[in-house]
């Protein structure tokens, strides 16, 4: 049986994509998303999340353990680990930067997330999606999803009781594996 391998590099994009920083993950530990996501209590610093899931088969679609990873980068060349926090959920295949927080799709679960001092604390979530959140982008107060084989969803973050609403989401079932939002109420999905 075969194992998965993944790393997190650290570019330098100024000198022909030099490495700077390799960061190889566990034994059979697959990275499979990342995002740059400034936490408000942390000050604004600019900080990298990694989704990653530990021990994936795909058919059907299961994994042992996911992880969310949260590094910082130290003197411009090194990336530094700050905490590695469990998902029981389902596997993490998108995450954004939302509002100073870090919003995820955790399987069938969009879930928004605040820096603790170990590890990334829940402050809500929206259950009950139809598959997999396979894509994830925001803008404003809202969220733009695309589910691995129901198509897109529109989500809206409602700050004064702390909930995720879906405000729309297209019928027509469509596999989505990338989407770029155009506009406020515009995404192109592929």
């Amino acid at each position: 049986a075969g194992h998965w391998g993944s790393c997190v590099r650290l570019l330098d994009p100024s000198d022909s994509c030099r490495t700077l920083d390799c960061i190889e993950m566990n034994r059979n530990e697959a990275a499979l998303c990342c995002a740059s996501v400034r936490f408000h209590t942390r000050g604004g610093e600019s900080l990298l999340a990694v989704g990653t899931v530990t021990g994936m088969k795909m058919n059907p679609l299961k994994q042992s353990v996911s992880h969310i990873l949260l590094y910082r980068v130290v003197n411009g060349d090194r990336l530094q680990l700050l905490h590695r926090t469990t998902v029981d959920d389902g596997p993490v295949l998108a995450l954004a930067h939302f509002q100073g927080r870090l919003l995820v799709g955790i399987g069938k679960i969009l879930r928004l997330y605040e820096m603790g001092k170990r590890q990334l604390l829940r402050k809500c979530e929206l259950r009950g999606l139809p598959t997999y959140v396979k894509t994830l982008q925001t803008a404003g107060d809202r969220a733009y999803l695309g589910d691995m084989m129901q198509s897109l969803h529109i989500v809206r973050y409602e700050p004064t009781t702390n909930r995720l609403l879906l405000v729309a989401h297209d019928p027509s079932p469509r596999p989505i594996v990338c989407q770029e939002l155009l506009d406020w109420n515009t995404v192109a999905v592929g």
